[in-house]
């Protein structure tokens, strides 16, 4: 009975098993699948938080380029109000200061648009506000360049100068504008990346303990978990070396943006900002610093005949010697094309500012050999001291040595200059007198007279030399030895000359035969065109070109012999004559006679005044005269202020004497009125 009872029992407790491991089947399936689908799912969030932290990075990192693209456009906007100075072109410069400011401006709209779109859990008024002070100060930045251009074509150049130096310190308040905002960006960045990272440990401790809950589960849970995590590991490794190259990045663009490309010594921003660190300001405050300026002669025109790429070469060779007399505390940089500074700080400043400054002046009196060219070039330097006894801020000091480098320049002086009160009063003077230089052109201030040039023999006039002159209604009448240097250092000589051009060939249509010589300075002869330009005008009045002599000084040849000696081939092929002007004063060199198609030398009133006075002097007088004559040059002595001194020099061998004696210099009228008689006699030749 038992065993009936046990075996009809077994097969239903059998039966009653099943479903309850069927229900642990279907129970620890349901698990399966959920723990499935929960890391299915907890893949896809961590998934999601990956994508979501690499396009927020990706994004951030595009604003802070376009930042840095900003500041790159600020800098520019900041560089015409600068060139200005060495351009002398401010309607150019002010339409590239406009470009800059238009696309900076654009720049800044993009920017805000880009800050003011919804992004969720983050406070974007920071940076919002940052961006609304760099827009005010670049608006401050334009008003300020403005009145550079306008105060410049003016002729306000000190005032130019003044809002020079406020637009180059607001426009470094606006870099530091922008490195607050840069500041916000990375504060937003650091925060959304602590974000994401807590939200992917969060989705990996419910993996956790899903993978805890079912126990078959674990291990392809934690293998699963592993692989995902590697997987993140290895991006966020991707996204710091990103970070740690894009952190690298914004430094070199930050060292780049200081630091002149041609030369590799820091800009005009580089040189400003090292001077506002607190050592070297500290140092000018208690009187132990000191600035140096110094601007290279004769660049220009060898960019203008070698090229630029020569010219380049040239820079960098010049950064290289000066780099090379650098001691101590000195800090060189390229400030302008043709322009280098130094600054000084320190307890020796003070002594070694002026040593420096002339070793400085003295590297460039060796020439520059590239390949198989020398290169001659000279420097203007100018220094200024804070010291105890006359403390100067860093502002005051660039102020000061730039006004002496440019009182060295314009006396053509290559020893180094240190600035004194004297020298502000030279240059406002100066300033003064260019721009009333500028308005007498254009008002018809300027005239010419002529100074008669007679035969020895019997004192005809032959020739005549053009001397320009100036009445002033508020000066009267301004010496040529006052004006005609200012006319150089400004490039108003250019104007000059062809007024002085335009108005002998105009003269010499109405007087017919007598030649006319015209001065011509080193810097008229060294402008690539002048042959060209010179010729046309002469020609567009229906004169020859024979009656137009060309008269030059020697120091026009020593300062670019090969560019004046393809010049005067070029003059002397289109027919002008050429003259030797104030032979005896510089370097009297027999060479230039022998080489150049000289037609007539002009022996310099020093010889003259001595004639007389001694044997030795009548000597060397005769020996210059008969010279002339075996180099089939014609001759004349200057100054001659007697008949004594006439004689003696048509004894001596002149032919032709030139001065107050035998006439001084005259109106077109009183020339016409002279000469008449001999045209009438057909005695001019």
């Amino acid at each position: 009975m038992d065993g009936v009872l046990k075996g009809q029992l077994e097969p239903i407790s059998k039966t009653k098993r099943w479903p309850r491991i069927h229900l642990i089947y279907f129970f620890l399936a349901a698990c399966d699948i959920l723990a499935i689908g929960g890391g299915l799912y907890l893949s896809h969030q961590l998934g999601k938080v990956f994508d979501w932290s690499v396009q927020t990075d990706l994004y951030w990192d595009k604003q802070l380029a376009e930042v840095w693209s900003l500041s790159a456009l600020i800098q520019a906007a900041n560089a015409p109000p600068n060139d200005v100075f060495d351009s002398h072109d401010p309607v150019g410069e002010a339409q590239k200061f406009e470009v800059a400011y238009s696309r900076a401006g654009v720049k800044i709209g993009e920017l805000k648009r880009a800050l003011t779109a919804p992004q969720p859990g983050i406070d974007l008024k920071p940076s919002l506000s940052a961006l609304a002070q760099v827009e005010d100060n670049l608006n401050l930045v334009a008003g300020e360049a403005r009145l550079v251009f306008s105060n410049y074509q003016a002729g306000s150049l000190s005032a130019a100068g003044a809002n020079m130096a406020r637009t180059d310190r607001l426009t470094a308040e606006t870099n530091r504008k922008l490195e607050q905002s840069v500041t916000a960006i990375r504060t937003i960045k650091e925060g959304l990346h602590r974000q994401h990272y807590a939200q992917a440990q969060t989705l990996k401790q419910f993996e956790y303990l899903i993978g805890a809950f079912i126990l078959f589960m674990v291990v392809s849970a934690v293998l699963y978990g592993h692989s995902v995590s590697r997987l993140m590991r290895r991006k966020y490794d991707e996204i710091e070396q990103a970070s740690r190259l894009l952190e690298q990045s914004e430094n070199e663009a930050q060292v780049a943006a200081k630091t002149d490309r041609l030369s590799g010594l820091p800009n005009r921003h580089g040189f400003l900002a090292h001077a506002e660190t607190d050592g070297v300001a500290g140092d000018a405050a208690r009187g132990a610093a000191g600035v140096i300026f110094a601007d290279l002669n004769g660049f220009k025109e060898i960019n203008d005949t070698a090229g630029h790429a020569e010219g380049d070469r040239i820079i960098q060779a010049v950064s290289a010697r000066l780099a090379a007399t650098l001691t101590g505390h000195a800090f060189l940089a390229r400030i302008g094309s043709d322009e280098f500074a130094v600054l000084l700080n320190g307890d020796n400043a003070i002594v070694a500012t002026p040593v420096l400054a002339e070793k400085i002046s003295r590297s460039f009196d060796d020439a520059f050999l590239l390949d198989a060219a020398a290169y001659h070039i000279s420097s203007a330097v100018g220094y200024s001291v804070s010291a105890p006894e006359r403390l100067r801020s860093f502002e005051q000091m660039l102020h000061e040595a730039d006004v002496a480098m440019y009182d060295a320049k314009s006396r053509h002086d290559d020893r180094a200059l240190r600035y004194h009160e004297g020298l502000e009063i030279a240059a406002r003077s100066t300033r003064e007198l260019e721009a009333d230089l500028r308005l007498a052109l254009q008002r018809g201030e300027l005239f010419v007279d002529y100074q008669p040039v007679v035969r020895s023999a019997d004192g005809e006039m032959v020739a005549a030399e053009a001397l320009v002159r100036w009445r002033s209604p508020s000066r009267g009448m301004v010496s040529p030895v006052d004006f005609i240097p200012v006319a150089e250092t400004s490039g108003l000589i250019h104007d000059v000359g062809e007024f002085v051009l335009r108005r002998v060939c105009a003269d010499l249509c109405n007087i017919p035969r007598i030649t006319v010589s015209v001065n011509i300075s080193a810097i008229q002869l060294k402008a690539p065109a002048f042959v060209e330009q010179f010729t046309a005008i002469v020609q567009s009045y229906g004169v020859d070109c024979a009656r137009i002599e060309i008269e030059l000084t020697e120091s026009v040849l020593v300062e670019n012999p090969a560019v004046a000696s393809r010049r005067l081939a070029a003059l002397k092929a289109a027919g002008f004559r050429i003259s030797l002007d104030d032979f005896g004063m510089g370097y009297s060199s027999l060479g230039y006679l022998q080489t150049l198609p000289f037609d007539k030398l002009k022996v310099d009133r020093s010889f003259i005044s001595g004639i007389g006075k001694g044997n030795n002097q009548n000597k060397l007088l005769q020996s210059l005269a008969l010279m002339c004559e075996s180099l089939d040059l014609a001759v004349v002595a200057e100054g001659v202020e007697s008949e004594e001194q006439a004689m003696l020099l048509k004894l001596l061998g002149y032919g032709l004497l030139q001065g107050w004696h035998t006439g001084r210099p005259m109106a077109i009228g009183q020339l016409c009125d002279r000469i008449a008689p001999s045209l009438q006699a057909g005695r001019v030749a």
